[in-house]
């Protein structure tokens, strides 16, 4: 039978699978086919002979599986010795557990230069083992959506929305690329013997939900008062970087720690008042300018005057040490919920000091994340545009492709809504400041 997408769509599911095969007109190669279960769901197969016995191979579920890919794979095997194509459809191969389809992914992303995967992933495989959801030894093509229910269930059940919903989410992204794990040419899963044959992702099945409401946590105009007032009176209510970082947060109009952290000397052009953001560095994944006010700029020299044998204004000191503590323990576990330390500050080095900084000048907790939405809200408050507020904190329009995307597009924007911002942050610190804002809100004055 001839197959095309058309004919694919047309089988129709009946009381029990049926196989339906490609006739090519050839001989001693196998079969390509696609069998069609009663669920309606169809996957294609590769039929071959070895040992006088007939062996069945399933590629994928199509359409995810497209059947080019199919053919591809097919002729692959199709064009193998009797031999070698008899130990690639399993005699010299085993099929990999979940502990392995973790560390195959964790090397995937790892190659895709995605910062924190290593951490987050190898942290939630940890997890799963320590809450004996599972043991890591399962054969992960055999994991089903029940036993995916189950584990997320462990969060629903105790009202931890937003954990279950990120679970659900790596589970998924885990499994997709199970489905093409034996296809990576970059992977070395088959080199050591080892294939998964995930025919679909379990996830899939699995009901998503809404985890609720972001964080709503920002400072008040009051809150945000005393802390730039705190901050001019006293130098040591933080360590030294850490204070810094925060005032920098709240001048750059709530870019993102990260980012901060990696801004380096060498793309920073004082006399324009500009700092360019590498694109290794951008949550983006590509450079963006950002406008230095008069502010940020003094809080950039005094980094610069405190760290001068280094690029970045707020280098991590102990970089080499920790890269090579990370790598001894990535050689002896794969699947480490070692973060993998960065060239600038990270978070371990502000956590702390925020949390305790917190408990004694707020009510509320307050994070470094929490800087970001202070910002949006409050300019929002102040009659900021959405549009401002957007392209300041590097929103890029969704129209525009990145292929075409320049780092200084809409910086006369940014520019505009930064000196804006910084004037309503000397406002506050003005003996009638809160005054004059609660006037700039009512629209009796103009920021």
């Amino acid at each position: 039978m001839r197959l095309n997408d058309s004919v694919i769509g047309g089988l129709r599911a009946k009381d029990s699978a049926y196989y339906v095969f490609r006739d090519d007109g050839t001989r001693g190669t196998g079969r390509l086919g696609i069998k069609i279960f009663p669920s309606g769901r169809k996957s294609f197969v590769y039929r071959f002979q070895a040992d006088g016995k007939r062996k069945f191979k399933t590629l994928g579920d199509w359409p995810h599986f497209t059947l080019e890919k199919a053919t591809q794979r097919y002729a692959e095997l199709a064009g193998m010795p009797l031999q070698s194509r008899s130990d690639a459809m399993g005699k010299k191969m085993r099929t990999g557990t979940l502990r392995e389809l973790f560390a195959a992914f964790i090397a995937f992303k790892s190659r895709s230069g995605h910062r924190s995967t290593i951490s987050q992933y190898g942290a939630l495989f940890e997890q799963l083992i320590k809450l004996k959801l599972f043991t890591g030894d399962e054969i992960a093509n055999e994991i089903t959506s029940v036993q995916i229910t189950r584990c997320i269930q462990h969060w629903t059940k105790q009202d931890f929305m937003s954990r279950a919903k990120e679970v659900r989410k790596k589970l998924h992204a885990l499994f997709e690329y199970g489905i093409v794990a034996d296809n990576d040419p970059l992977s070395d899963v088959a080199c050591n013997g080892v294939q998964f044959q995930i025919a679909h992702n379990p996830v899939r099945n699995v009901q998503n939900f809404e985890a609720g409401t972001p964080g709503d946590r920002y400072l008040d105009f009051k809150e945000l008062r005393y802390l730039l007032t705190l901050f001019d009176n006293e130098k040591n209510v933080l360590p030294p970087d850490v204070q810094s970082l925060v005032e920098l947060g709240f001048y750059t109009c709530g870019q993102r720690p990260f980012e901060l952290c990696h801004l380096q000397k060498s793309r920073y052009i004082p006399e324009q008042n500009k700092i360019v953001l590498a694109k290794e560095f951008s949550k983006t994944g590509i450079e963006t300018a950002i406008f230095i006010s008069n502010k940020a700029k003094e809080i950039l020299n005094d980094q610069a005057a405190r760290y001068p044998d280094s690029d970045f204004f707020f280098p991590n000191v102990n970089y080499e040490e920790q890269l090579k503590k990370y790598k001894k323990e990535l050689k002896a576990n794969p699947i480490t919920k070692m973060e993998k330390p960065t060239t600038g500050l990270n978070s371990d080095a502000w956590k702390k000091h925020m949390n305790e900084f917190a408990k004694i000048h707020f009510d509320q907790p307050f994070s470094m994340r929490d800087i970001r939405r202070t910002f949006k809200t409050l300019a929002g408050m102040l009659h900021f545009t959405e549009n401002e507020r957007d392209i300041v904190n590097q929103h890029v329009n969704k129209t525009i492709s990145k292929k075409h995307y320049d780092k200084y597009d809409y910086f006369i924007e940014k520019r505009e809504t930064t000196l804006k911002w910084e004037k309503a942050l000397s406002l506050l610190l003005e003996d009638d400041g809160m005054e004059i804002i609660n006037k700039i809100m009512e629209n009796d004055i103009v920021l």
